[in-house]
């Protein structure tokens, strides 16, 4: 299985662009510069990301053999 596929699925990402989205949206709201909005949403992208993949990986032995993982 090709890497970067397999990481994009790990971040979960449908959930984690929802989130990324949603943060994005309240700190536009707030009236914050084009850079803070940036800096904010590409924060929450990375967070989203990483639980995604610390979770793949801490469950990674009950996940063995399954396919859809």
């Amino acid at each position: 299985m090709p890497l970067l596929p397999a990481l994009v699925r790990a971040t979960h990402p449908v959930p984690a662009a929802a989130v990324t989205a949603l943060a994005g949206a309240v700190v536009a709201a707030r009236g914050a510069s084009p850079a803070v909005i940036a800096v904010a949403t590409a924060s929450v992208l990375a967070g989203q990301a990483s639980v995604g993949w610390s979770n793949d990986y801490l469950d990674r032995h009950r996940d063995r053999g399954r396919a859809d993982k």
